[in-house]
């Protein structure tokens, strides 16, 4: 086991990220491809991880999960404050994270 040196910032997507979703891809609902899937991202490690460590990294994980779902940008919500994305995502915040792989 190895320890990583970065902070692992883990997103689910809510119910209004799917309805943005559904409206721009109506063939295509959220819950066909992994609505409660989660995804994690790997960030400098921090020894403050609180909420203020998800205020630095919100924009690039919001437009990450947008754009993999629809590189048009145009279709992106106009106003991706830090509001909007915690009513878009649950987030958990983690200063440990351990590599199983040998």
């Amino acid at each position: 086991m190895n320890i990583v040196n970065r902070c692992a910032i883990t997103i689910v997507y809510k119910q209004p990220f799917a309805d943005w979703n559904d409206r721009v891809f109506p063939d295509m609902p959220m819950e066909s491809h992994g609505y409660k899937e989660s995804y994690t991202y790997l960030v400098k490690e921090e020894m403050d991880i609180s909420e203020k460590i998800m205020k630095k990294y919100y924009k690039q994980i919001f437009e990450d999960a947008l754009e993999g779902m629809c590189t048009d940008e145009s279709e992106w919500p106009p106003n991706r404050t830090f509001k909007l994305f915690t009513e878009w995502f649950d987030f958990h915040i983690s200063g440990w994270v351990v590599d199983l792989v040998k």
